[in-house]
Formats: structure tokens, C-alpha cells, sequence
């Protein structure tokens, strides 16, 4: 026998044979026939004094919106509680549960109706007048129920392995299915609250839900089932090359899919041996994501080979092998030597931009560069020149002096 049907401030739900008509704060919601093997699940009337104030010797069923997230934004748990399981351990919830209802084919939506903090009815509220980013959203729930022979409370409802969903709002025509009311809830007068309604149909992804019919048995079901496909890529090069280091770039679309990407680099023009930066998540949805991984420990002056790889349950998609240059090291000159008395002016040029350098002068130019003595220390200017005086570097009694500039390792 179906449930008895009920109303309250934002939701009729009316079953009629092997079939559910939703209605969504007077939005119409498209007609979903219930799959071979799928029941519903309906939490219809979840306590909102107990969610908000739990009481130990309560014997219904309460729920909590643990965690969401849509429009890019991840709400904040700002409502304190306590899980029936244990009355010891303050919770964070984004709201508490009025209702959550599930016509239980892997397609189907889930629909919930949480009082929030004022807070989120506010930015709620705004996103109901403004275009959103995209209709991802990922959520996380609890239901707890009673059970009278155990005589002890269980989760009778939630995501399998406490892992948040991931969904999109369903819509109906162009218009997204959730909404904030204006009046705030009666049933707890503090802190204020406010009904919040949101139609959430599955991602393209294999996700499961654990029902309980009591605190023994339980039952997985599946929400959504995997599709998509293979990643897309574009975008591919490279950015900020210098002496030893670079930044490896593209865009992927990960197809509906949970997609990872990478790079591997080299010196080999085929790639034959390799380097692999992290593998970066980049989600499931269905629009480019750019991303880079910067890489470093590279040889100056080379050519370095590389491609990105991008791989999702569908399949993986890899680039054709490319090429960049690092820097080569600069080769500093002395283009003029003026004495001056003692002193003695050098200046030059093709230094690193903005770097240290070494005079060094020597009296033979075969010793070993680690004899030479250090005159002064100086620094090229933005464009790689240099001026500098050396006071009393020149003594009359002095045999021939060599002088040369040395870079610290770059």
C-alpha cells in the first residue's frame, strides 16, 4: 500500500499507481516512473524541534543536511546539534531536515527540505535572482530513526561510506528547482530558520545510498550511473620558462566523468623515459577546466619534451608529444677595464637580469679558480649590464693582473 499522501509549506507529493507527480513550492515536476526493483523512499514529517533540540527520550525521526555545496559555493555548517547516536558530540549541519524524498530509480532526484540559518537564506535567496555558474551541487545528509524493539536510535537514511553526493538541480523548462522562503519557521523560533527546497537529480556517476528499515537490517541502493566520456584536451603549452624550471599547461574536459590529468616530461623526443608531475582532480563536469603544474631541476639551455594525459572511467585521452626551451645561461663579459691610480673601473654586460656576481683577480691564469682572490661583489642591473669601481685594486709593485666575473650557480 502506497503511504498516505501529506502536505506542508513547500511540497505535495500525490502517488498515483507506479508513478509520482512532484510538486516543488508550486512548481510542476516532471512525471518519473518507478523502475523495476525501485521503491521509494519518503522521510515525510522529520521532527525540526528535535534536529534543532535534540531530546533523549524522543522516539520519531529527525534528519540533517550535513554539507552542500552549488553555484561554487560551499555553505557554511553553522547549526549546532547533536546526532541521536550521540547526545555527547555537538554537530555542524548546514540544516535540519524537514522532509527527503526519493522515488528510488538510479534516475530519479532526490527532493529534501531543510531549515537553514539566515545566512544561507540570504545568499539562497540571491542566487534565485541571478544567473547561476553551473547546476553542479554535492551534498551530504543523515536520517535517524527509532528503533522501538532495540530500543536504540540508528541512521536509517544517508550517503554509503559518508561520502558527499554529487548531483545537478533539476529543472523544469529553464527554470533551476530550488527555492528559499520568505517567512521564517515556526516550529523553532530560535535560532531563525528558514525552509529551504531543492530538487537534486543524480550526477552521471555510480553513486550508492544505505537504507535502514531498523537498526539490524539494511538495504544499498544505487544513485546515478556512470557515463560520459573520454577527456577532451586543448590549451596545451607552457608558461614562465627560465634557467631551471617551467610551467606546463592545458585545458581539459573531463566529460562527465571524475577526471585526472598529468603531464609527463623528458628529454627524450619520444618520451621513451620520463618525468610525471602530480595527477591534479579535475571533477566531473561537462566544461573545460585549465590547469597547470609547475616543474623544476631542469637543465638550461635545453630542449624538453612533454604531453599531458587525462584520464576518466570512460577512457584516457593523451596529447601529441611537444617541445619548449629553457633558458640558456648567460655568459657575462668585461667589455672595458680603465685604471684610474689605484683604482679600476670595469664595466660590462650579458649578466642575468638583476643577479650577483664576483670579481675575482688573479695573477696566473692557470691556477685553479678557487685561488683567485675576490675583489668585490656587485649585482647586473634589469638588463643584464654592470659598471663597477675597484678602490686599490692596482699596486706599482704588482706583476700582471687577470681579473673575470663569476655568477653564482643560476
Amino acid at each position: 500500500m502506497w503511504p498516505a499522501c501529506f502536505w506542508h509549506l513547500s511540497c505535495h507529493l500525490d502517488r498515483v499507481r507506479l508513478g509520482i507527480s512532484r510538486l516543488l513550492l508550486g512548481l510542476p515536476l516532471a512525471f518519473a516512473d518507478f523502475s523495476a526493483g525501485a521503491a521509494a523512499i519518503n522521510f515525510g514529517s522529520l521532527s525540526i524541534e528535535q534536529g534543532f533540540n535534540p531530546q533523549r527520550d524522543f522516539q520519531g525521526s529527525c534528519g540533517f543536511l550535513s554539507s552542500l555545496t552549488f553555484n561554487n559555493h560551499v555553505f557554511t555548517p553553522d547549526i549546532n546539534s547533536h546526532a541521536p547516536t550521540d547526545f555527547e558530540t555537538t554537530v555542524h549541519v548546514v540544516g535540519i531536515l524537514r522532509s527527503i524524498e526519493w522515488a528510488g530509480g538510479v534516475a530519479d532526484p532526490i527532493i529534501l527540505h531543510a531549515m537553514v540559518s539566515t545566512q544561507a537564506k540570504q545568499l539562497i535567496s540571491l542566487y534565485t535572482h541571478q544567473l547561476l555558474h553551473n547546476s553542479n551541487v554535492s551534498f551530504n545528509f543523515r536520517v535517524y530513526s527509532y528503533d522501538p524493539i532495540k530500543k536504540n536510535w540508528y541512521e536509517a537514511f544517508r550517503p554509503a561510506e559518508d561520502q558527499a553526493l554529487s548531483g545537478r538541480i533539476e529543472k523544469d523548462g529553464t527554470q533551476y528547482l530550488f527555492s528559499i522562503v520568505d517567512d521564517p519557521g515556526t516550529e523553532v523560533q530560535s535560532p531563525e530558520n528558514w525552509e529551504f527546497t531543492i530538487s537534486i537529480l543524480p550526477a552521471p556517476l555510480s553513486q550508492q545510498l544505505v537504507y535502514r528499515t531498523d537498526s539490524t537490517h539494511s538495504v544499498v541502493k544505487q544513485f546515478g550511473v556512470a557515463g560520459g566520456n573520454a577527456p577532451a584536451l586543448s590549451g596545451v603549452g607552457t608558461a614562465n620558462l627560465s634557467y631551471h624550471s617551467a610551467t606546463l599547461q592545458a585545458t581539459v574536459n573531463p566529460g562527465d566523468a571524475a577526471t585526472g590529468a598529468n603531464f609527463h616530461y623528458g628529454l627524450s623526443p619520444s618520451l621513451s623515459s620520463w618525468l610525471a608531475t602530480p595527477i591534479n582532480a579535475l571533477g566531473n563536469g561537462g566544461s573545460d577546466v585549465a590547469f597547470s603544474s609547475p616543474i623544476s631541476n631542469l637543465t638550461a639551455g635545453t630542449t624538453w619534451y612533454y604531453q599531458v594525459i587525462a584520464t576518466n572511467s570512460v577512457g584516457s585521452t593523451t596529447s601529441s608529444i611537444t617541445s619548449f626551451n629553457t633558458v640558456p645561461l648567460p655568459s657575462p663579459q668585461i667589455n672595458a677595464v680603465n685604471q684610474q691610480g689605484s683604482n679600476l673601473s670595469l664595466a660590462g654586460g650579458n649578466g642575468a637580469s638583476n643577479t650577483t656576481f664576483y670579481v675575482l683577480a688573479g695573477t696566473n691564469l692557470s691556477i685553479s679558480r678557487s685561488n683567485w682572490i675576490v675583489l668585490a661583489t656587485n649585482q647586473f642591473d634589469a638588463s643584464g649590464n654592470f659598471n663597477c669601481i675597484l678602490t686599490n685594486a692596482i699596486s706599482p709593485a704588482s706583476r700582471a693582473m687577470f681579473y673575470q666575473l663569476q655568477s653564482p650557480t643560476l
